[in-house]
């Protein structure tokens, strides 16, 4: 398509995690109502469709094949995961709260039962630090909150890291930068 967009098939649950879709025994969204789950169309659909490109035919404003154009709050990465916000920075606050969205690289559910789990190189988590995803086909969300440590490590730069494990053992991990004062 060479505009930076993906051009993906409906949305799809993948239960075996075989990363393709398996007619009759997953769960499809079927974006055009034709009751058939249905490949990228070769253009791009979405909001960022302007009329003239519309009229021309090279884009669609309607949801179409599943089209998406990555942009700010759309992060597109491999395993899906997104942090809000991206980064988090000590020496301004003393904690900060970070939203972490679990999903696969379509923006489906994580399979039923994958754990997640968070770790920081840098500052302390406070609280809750991993859950288990339950059955659904949306993503899912959870908070975690990173604070100062109570002894400063002379370390001004590190990592907070959220790992994913599937039920059949599969690992992805993503991670955002943490800096304090040391």
């Amino acid at each position: 398509m060479g505009c930076g967009a993906d051009d993906l098939p409906e949305a799809f649950r993948d239960d075996n995690e075989d990363g393709t879709f398996d007619l009759g025994a997953e769960e499809f969204r079927d974006i055009n109502n034709n009751f058939t789950h249905d490949g990228g169309n070769g253009i791009y659909n979405g909001t960022l469709c302007t009329d003239a490109a519309q009229a021309s035919g090279v884009c669609s404003k309607s949801p179409g094949g599943g089209t998406e154009q990555p942009g700010p709050g759309n992060v597109r990465k491999h395993s899906g995961h997104r942090f809000l916000p991206s980064a988090v920075d000590l020496n301004v606050n003393t904690g900060q709260n970070v939203l972490i969205t679990v999903s696969d690289i379509n923006g489906n559910s994580a399979p039923g039962g994958s754990t997640v789990s968070a770790e920081t190189t840098n500052g302390v988590l406070v609280g809750t630090s991993s859950f288990t995803i339950q059955s659904t086909t949306e993503p899912s969300s959870f908070a975690v909150f990173v604070g100062r440590e109570e002894t400063p490590n002379r370390l001004t730069g590190g990592f907070l890291v959220i790992s994913v494990t599937t039920p059949k053992g599969i690992i992805t991990t993503a991670s955002i930068p943490v800096t304090d004062g040391g």
